[in-house]
């Protein structure tokens, strides 16, 4: 059996925006930057990147992806000096050039937590990024890329970040790459032919993939002082990893991911769960689509419920249209 690694230099689509800050970025910085999530001020930058892995092997040992760190070592740092970033699958299509006026859908973490703290220093790393290569291979998730950032935190004031090498970098060391680990075995060596055994005919598996879960209801009630209640339940869950809950403020408009994290489940094929989640959209009108991720990555959205917040701090909810 040989093991072939193959290093692809293969260029990258990558970006980073969502931040006012970073507004006149046209795709050709010589980096890329994901920052916690700031509290104080809208530095908020994400990182994308984006490989087309059409002309690449479907089955693999390993996959990772190989980026360079720019340092940090200056003699401050004011305020998140310390964060988890995690990699999380972009759901929709990103242009590298154009920044758009709200982000894509993204999907749960895939990668993470990656700690980082001041000062730094990584230079290169390679990041094991295997299951979700192999999902955009199987069609599970669609590949527009991963983006790059932490969920958490306070105030960005010199803040560490996720700062990297871009596919426009000057320096070709610098630019993103992906590590493909492919096991071939060698053609076996030819042996006498057996003695021809009747074996039985196997038997047919089931036709059709479960579905993820079986869903009673899914809810959602507006309170005072702009809180939303989002309630769901289910009879059965099926190999299903978690939910998402998604907010937009047009029925067949872009929604956006509530929770940071996915909201483990809770129950199994023979029982259901209630679950319960509280968001805080302020005032006006959202809608609501539950995701339920099985194992594989896969996401069905339920819904959409439509929720509004009246301006005397009561609420209404009216029912979506059948």
């Amino acid at each position: 059996m040989m093991v072939l690694t193959t290093v692809l230099s293969m260029r990258a689509k990558t970006h980073f925006f969502y931040d006012p800050q970073y507004s006149d970025i046209t795709g050709t910085r010589p980096y890329i930057v994901g920052l916690p999530r700031s509290t104080c001020n809208s530095v908020n930058a994400k990182a994308y990147i984006q490989f087309d892995i059409s002309s690449l092997p479907d089955t693999v040992e390993r996959v990772y992806l190989g980026v360079t760190h720019y340092p940090h070592p200056q003699t401050y740092c004011y305020s998140n000096c310390c964060a988890d970033f995690y990699f999380y699958p972009v759901l929709e299509p990103w242009n590298e050039i154009s920044t758009p006026s709200s982000p894509p859908l993204e999907g749960p973490s895939v990668y993470g937590p990656i700690n980082i703290s001041f000062p730094n220093n990584f230079g290169n790393k390679e990041y094991d990024i295997t299951e979700i290569y192999r999902q955009w291979k199987s069609g599970l998730v669609p590949n527009n890329g991963l983006v790059i950032y932490s969920p958490d935190g306070t105030c960005n004031n010199a803040a560490v970040g996720f700062i990297v090498g871009s596919s426009d970098n000057p320096d070709e060391a610098m630019r993103p790459y992906l590590k493909i680990i492919d096991i071939t075995s060698p053609e076996p060596t030819p042996s006498p032919s057996p003695t021809p055994e009747i074996t039985p005919t196997p038997i047919p598996s089931p036709t059709g993939t479960p579905t993820a879960i079986t869903l009673a209801y899914f809810r959602a009630k507006a309170g005072k002082g702009g809180h939303v209640t989002l309630t769901w339940e289910t009879a059965t869950e099926v190999d299903n990893a978690g939910f998402n809950l998604y907010r937009s403020k047009r029925r067949n408009g872009h929604y956006t991911q509530v929770n940071n994290a996915i909201i483990p489940a809770q129950s199994d094929a023979v029982s259901g769960a209630s679950y319960r989640y509280i968001d805080t959209p302020g005032k006006g009108t959202f809608y609501y689509k539950l995701g339920d991720v099985d194992y594989y990555g896969k996401i069905t959205m339920h819904g959409p419920e439509k929720v509004r917040v009246g301006l005397d701090n009561t609420a209404t909810k009216r029912r979506k249209r059948k």
